[in-house]
């Protein structure tokens, strides 16, 4: 059965196929409704009908029509290219793989004109596409996370979204000219190391420079972070994977990893604060079977890395990728018609209450 509407859909696309489901709908409510003002001759004819409607438009499957299918094909194309030069590179870990993801599209190598930007204006935020809106040059963690998942994926690693609850963070100065301060060596690894976003982390850069210039080193940073709450809901998208029999937390808009609160493993930790609570209901996005989770929750108890291993591979992996700009650069040139024709794609699908740009 499930066949038959696949084939049926694979004729229609994102669009129309969103107008046959709304016209199920619509009937089902029409149906709830209607039977109280009409006389049951006419119920007897109806409710089969609006059932019929109801049932097509339930089976119907947005993932394959025509243009899903078509921005997938030519996204995991550019996905298992990719993957070529973490292979050539020697990166098989999950976090040498994402430190070289965070820059990759941070200096905008997957993005249409090499653009990429913190933005949700143009995005679509359909399965199973949502790492194609990075190609398009822009998007948030949960299109961040849904791309190194793909990575992963492709590559053979156990992964998959996890929803989390960042609590609010900020870098504060902290100013005593009585004793000696950090240096500004010591400063900047401060600020790299500290889960903030990196707006704060530039401007905490430039606080640095200008304070030690004019006063000399009697500076320090503090970090104030935002009151517990009781029953969080997630807010922040990262990934989990499990490579030879290791657990990693990572986050790829943030540029770092968590590990398991070990006192209390409801929450994942870092090095500022030990409460960031995992939100399992979202695991995969909802799109994962309970006998997954299940399996992720007994993965996540398994043993990782230290802080300082991974902060020690990032470091390896920024050299790495600085080496190696200009095999970065080809790889660009070679796949930007790619992102311009998922782009292009991709910005014909309606959004839910707009006009499609």
């Amino acid at each position: 059965m499930s066949n038959i509407f696949d084939s049926l859909s694979s004729k229609m696309d994102y669009n129309t196929l969103s107008k046959f489901k709304k016209i199920g709908y619509y009937s089902a409510l029409g149906m709830s409704w209607g039977t109280i003002f009409t006389p049951w001759e006419a119920d007897m004819f109806i409710i089969p009908l609006q059932l019929g409607l109801l049932t097509f438009s339930l089976w119907l499957n947005t993932e394959k029509t025509s243009d899903i299918t078509k921005i997938k094909s030519t996204y995991d194309e550019v996905i298992k290219d990719y993957n070529k030069l973490n292979e050539m590179f020697g990166l098989k870990d999950p976090v040498s793989i994402s430190a070289f993801f965070e820059r990759f599209y941070r200096d905008g190598y997957l993005s249409k004109n090499k653009e990429f930007s913190f933005s949700t204006s143009n995005v679509r935020d359909v399965h199973p596409v949502f790492g194609a809106n990075i190609m398009n040059g822009e998007g948030v963690c949960r299109h961040i996370a849904f791309m190194l998942d793909d990575i992963y994926k492709d590559c053979g690693i156990d992964s998959n979204v996890l929803l989390v609850y960042l609590r609010k963070r900020m870098l504060v100065p902290e100013i005593n000219m009585d004793k000696q301060g950090l240096t500004r060596k010591e400063l900047y690894e401060f600020i790299d190391s500290a889960n903030v976003s990196s707006e704060e982390r530039e401007v905490a850069r430039e606080i640095v420079d200008e304070f030690i210039d004019h006063f000399g080193e009697h500076l320090s940073i503090g970090v104030l972070i935002e009151k517990e709450r009781f029953r969080p809901s997630s807010n922040h998208a990262i990934n989990f994977a499990f490579y030879n029999n290791r657990a990693f937390c990572l986050d790829p808009t943030n540029g770092c990893t968590y590990k398991l609160n070990r006192e209390d493993p409801r929450f994942l930790c870092d090095h500022i604060d030990p409460k960031i609570f995992i939100d399992w209901s979202g695991y995969g996005y909802a799109r994962t079977s309970s006998k997954s989770i299940k399996e992720a929750k007994k993965q996540i108890m398994c043993s990782s890395t230290t802080f300082e291993e991974d902060i020690e591979i990032m470091k390896k992996v920024q050299a790495l990728y600085e080496d190696n700009l200009d095999i970065v650069d080809r790889f660009y040139n070679t796949h930007k018609e790619a992102y311009s024709d998922i782009s292009n794609d991709l910005m014909k699908i309606k959004r839910r209450g707009r006009r499609t740009k």
